[in-house]
């Protein structure tokens, strides 16, 4: 019997592997027989969907089948818009994945095209349809998943082979025409390689690429350098960032991408060598980095678009860990975090770019510096800010100043203004100098009560008033106001430059820092330098100089209405006429500003003793200066009032 059973199951297994067979040759031959409608099938299910998702209408001039899945095409085309052309191909062979045939899509195998163009300025009129959650409203999310959705979907569309023969792409303006001519590129569905030539106008560059990428995972690793001496330079992105741009070789990867419905994840580096860049708002000379990487961590969702740890930025042999937020919802701010691990303090000096920090780099430090820095700032008004800064030494001491000779301030000096050939001697050779004990108490409590209200106190640095500087030169577009404090302004006059750069501002900076970690200058000589070589009218340097062309006296005399005035000035000193009428008058708002300070130093306890309370502002020049009013403009006058308003504000608040 049990013989019997295997017998019989033995013919059924042979009857049906014998019908399994048949029906795989009949499909195959279904396949085989009907692969035309399956190829016209397909392709006009993706130029629907093509037309639907993307707004791009996809025709060809002529397509036919070569073997069992090859296809060669003649005359493809791509358009967008007003039927503009976006990708045009003369010739190509390419062969189809078979399986998602089956289902309407189309799916490429490999690729084999020549003598073609791509206008990549065209690429802003392809537009997915929005697969967002109808939950998530936030624009900006919603945008960045559109833009990931669609480099995920270019990505996975490439052919697992590829090769690419004297392909254009071109992008044009208004102004400019910008191509590349890709002779040859390569892709085997893991190794990228390929030689592109880029022309600028009238300008011409060859690039050489390499690297690798995995189309399923959407990762990858990219190198464009240039071939010989040259420098990748692409003139367009000086209208984009308004700097000049070059380098040497460019790294771009991506090591993990997600794109789901309710978060986007980029980790990648971006970078590259022999960086050139010039823009005369950070440096007035070219900068070069031999090295730059920036290690990003991207995250985007429906509350917040950040670059989370562990992102990090490399310049030259410098690494530190950074963080940045940007809130979407609820409480908006945008917050900033970075973090440099204490290094060697020389290798740190000598990792800064070249051409910046011409006075610090000529130093020699020993030890460790490591640095802290937390910024936060309110959106969308900008009316709230938070700036720590925090430089940190250990065992740190400066070996050589080089031109950086912070220790003269202790010492006679020459000074010269940076907008005057005089040359003043900043001691006791010059007869305008005044000592610390011959000025005026008064004078002395004023002009910090004006520039920088806790000089006596503060470390060289005044975070809010940094911080309301970024405020206002963000609501005016603009780089108006630096937030100096008096040391800063001390290092500025007598060190560096007055070119409203940033590598000028952070340099700056760190001569501050510096002066106060090494202790080299105390409050008191700091104050008396910058009395005596400050600009105070045309031509007029120095408390000196400026008490007599004023007020005829010395400055151990002068009153507290006096001091308020002439601290008043110091902003705008060769605009010291606008304050008063054409009589002579001092105006009300210029009599309401110097109140306002006189009852700031009140409420702070900094009035020097025996100030009365009641003090008369009607200001009465008795000295040269008198001769200027009779031909001052009253159309430049400026009204002090907001700031006022602000003052008094704050105090009732």
């Amino acid at each position: 019997m049990q013989t019997a059973r295997k017998t019989v199951l033995k013919l059924i297994l042979k009857k049906g592997g014998l019908s399994i067979l048949v029906l795989v040759v009949l499909g195959l031959l279904v396949l085989f027989f009907c692969r035309s409608l399956i190829l016209d099938y397909a392709i006009h299910k993706t130029q629907n969907k093509l037309k639907t998702d993307y707004g791009v209408n996809l025709n060809f001039t002529s397509y036919e089948l070569n073997g069992i899945a090859g296809v060669e095409i003649k005359g493809m085309f791509c358009s967008v818009h007003k039927n503009d052309t976006l990708l045009y191909l003369k010739n190509a062979k390419t062969s189809l994945r078979v399986l998602p045939l089956f289902i309407g899509r189309f799916g490429l195998g490999n690729m084999d095209a020549e003598d073609g163009t791509l206008n990549l300025h065209l690429l802003k009129y392809v537009k997915r349809k929005n697969k967002t959650p109808k939950h998530i409203s936030t624009g900006k999310f919603e945008k960045i998943k559109r833009l990931a959705s669609l480099f995920e979907d270019f990505v996975q569309f490439l052919p697992t082979d590829m090769k690419l023969k004297n392909l254009k792409l071109r992008f044009k303006d208004s102004m400019d025409n910008l191509a590349f001519t890709l002779n040859e590129f390569t892709y085997n569905g893991k190794n990228i390689s390929g030689k592109l030539i880029a022309q600028m106008n009238e300008t011409h560059q060859t690039w050489v690429a390499k690297g690798d990428m995995d189309k399923d995972d959407v990762t990858m690793h990219i190198t464009i350098e240039t071939s010989g001496d040259g420098l990748v330079d692409i003139h367009h992105l000086k209208k984009i960032t308004h700097s000049d741009v070059a380098w040497k070789a460019f790294n771009f990867s991506i090591n993990k991408f997600e794109n789901t419905e309710d978060i986007v994840n980029v980790d990648g580096a971006i970078g590259g060598n022999g960086f050139y860049l010039y823009n005369p708002k950070i440096s007035k000379d070219t900068i070069f980095v031999d090295k730059g990487n920036f290690a990003y961590n991207f995250k985007a969702d429906e509350n917040e678009i950040a670059f989370a740890q562990p992102s990090k930025i490399t310049l030259n042999t410098l690494t530190a860990n950074f963080s940045a937020a940007y809130t979407l919802v609820g409480k908006q701010f945008i917050k900033v975090k970075l973090n440099l691990p204490p290094v060697d303090a020389q290798s740190f000096l000598n990792a800064l770019p070249a051409a910046t920090f011409d006075k610090v780099k000529t130093m020699q430090w020993d030890g460790q510096i490591g640095y802290n820095l937390d910024f936060y700032i309110r959106r969308p008004k900008y009316d709230s800010v938070y700036i720590n800064s925090d430089p940190q030494g250990i065992n740190f001491k400066v070996i050589d100043y080089g031109k950086a000779d912070l220790p003269k301030l202790n010492t006679a000096f020459v000074y010269q203004p940076f907008n005057s050939n005089r040359r003043i001697i900043v001691g006791g050779k010059n007869k305008n100098f005044i000592p610390w004990e011959d000025i005026s108490p008064n004078l002395r409590s004023v002009v910090p009560a004006y520039e920088d209200g806790d000089f006596y106190t503060n470390n060289g640095f005044n975070e809010e008033a940094f911080g309301n500087s970024i405020v206002e030169n963000i609501k005016t577009k603009s780089f108006k106001k630096g937030g100096s404090t008096i040391t800063m302004q001390l290092v500025k006059n007598i060190f560096l430059s007055h070119k409203k750069t940033i590598d000028r501002k952070l340099e700056e900076a760190l001569m501050v820092w510096l002066l106060n970690d090494q202790k080299i200058c105390g409050k008191r000589r700091m104050l008396e330098v910058y009395l005596n070589i400050i600009e105070w009218g045309p031509n007029v340097y120095g408390i000196g100089e400026a008490s007599r062309y004023y007020f005829k006296k010395h400055p151990s005399n002068l009153t507290m209405e006096e001091c308020l005035f002439l601290g008043y000035i110091i902003s705008q000193p060769r605009g010291f006429m606008y304050k008063f009428n054409s009589d002579g008058e001092i105006r009300k708002y210029s009599k309401d500003y110097m109140f306002y300070i006189k009852e700031k130093m009140r409420l702070m306890g900094q009035l020097p003793e025996g100030t009365p309370d009641s003090l008369d502002l009607n200001i009465r020049l008795t000295g040269s200066a008198k001769e200027l009013l009779k031909s001052a403009d009253s159309t430049k006058a400026i009204d002090s009032t907001k700031k006022i308003d602000n003052f008094w504000k704050g105090i009732f608040e």
